[in-house]
This record gives structure tokens, sequence and C-alpha cells, in this order.
């Protein structure tokens, strides 16, 4: 992943721009210099609301499509996922779910990913048991278990990055890193 991103993040709320639409903002980021494009669009709902459910074989054909347009123009594809409105920190299925994901855009030929832990309701961060925060001190601490986790679990490393943290006072801290096969090294935030 290249050291300093420059580029536009598709995550915005409401109808997700098409595929023709993509495309010419992929030209035009190729024009500008722009090396990033962060796939996270909030009403893609296997992105977000069910993300456990893997893309059928069309989206996942529209997703490559995406990401190879990206490649074609020297643009970062960085694939989002936004399980944070119900994972379940301390559930070993719910790595699977998104080792799962991340292998099916791997197939796709994906390298890069991010896991995004925002907008998540603070009524819903309260709630420990809605949310599985059993055996974490803190929201930030089972998201922070789950990237590593998730990075270990791939066998290989991969480029990763994480967004807006909520922390016990109510603030943000975003972090970003590349993580190994084994998980331990890079800057993770989260505590």
């Amino acid at each position: 992943m290249a050291e300093f991103l420059t580029g536009v993040i598709e995550g915005f709320y409401g109808q997700p721009w098409t595929q023709a639409e993509r495309f010419e903002l992929f030209d035009w980021m190729a024009s500008w210099g722009l090396n990033t494009y962060l796939y996270a669009p909030k009403d893609d709902l296997k992105q977000r609301a069910i993300w456990r459910e893997l893309y059928s074989v069309s989206e996942a054909e529209t997703l490559g499509q995406l990401v190879r347009a990206c490649q074609q123009r020297n643009i970062q594809f960085i694939y989002a996922l936004s399980p944070g409105l119900d994972i379940r920190y301390s559930d070993e299925t719910e790595l699977g779910h998104l080792q799962k994901r991340f292998e099916q855009m791997l197939a796709m030929g994906c390298r890069h990913f991010a896991l995004l832990f925002d907008d998540i309701p603070i009524a819903r961060m309260a709630r420990s048991s809605n949310v599985g925060f059993a055996g974490f001190s803190t929201g930030s601490r089972g998201q922070h278990d789950v990237r590593v986790d998730t990075a270990a679990a791939s066998g290989r490393p991969f480029s990763f990055l994480s967004h807006a943290l909520l922390r016990p006072d109510g603030g943000t801290k975003t972090g970003r890193g590349r993580l190994p096969a084994d998980g331990r090294e890079g800057a993770i935030a989260g505590d």
C-alpha cells in the first residue's frame, strides 16, 4: 500500500454510485494522480447491515470489475467491511465470517482491506450484551482484537486500515498499519 494515501472514499449513506460513475471517477483519479479508492458504501447491505452474507456470483463479478478497473489505472482498491452494528466480539464464529469475506475479496484480486467501526450508535455500544463485549473491558478492546485476529487468521500479510474507534470517553481514534500474517506488528489503534 502506498505510504501516503490520496483518493476517494465511497462511504456515504444513500444510493451507491453506479459502475459507470465509478469508472468515470477512476479515470479522473488517475488523471489527477490520486492513488486510492476505498469501497465502503453504507447502503451496500453486505458491506454493513448483513455483513456476514457473502456476495452472490453476480455481485462478486461487479466488485471484481471495480478491483480490476482500479488496478488498470494504478489505483489501490481498498475493500472496507463495517461489522460494528452487531458483531459479537467474544464469539469466535464471527472471525470465520470476516475471514470468508476477505477470502472472497482476495479471490477477486483485492489486496487491501479496512475494518470500519464508525457510525455505531452510542446506545448500542453501551448495551454490551447486544454487541458481545463479554470478556472485553471496552468496545475498542474488542475491535482491536478482531483486527489482530482477522489478520492472523489470513495466514498471509495484507494491507489493513482501521477507522473511528469509539473510546470510553466518547472520543475517536484512528489507526493504520500493516499487519503481518501473525498479526503482532504494525501500528494498531484501539486501546
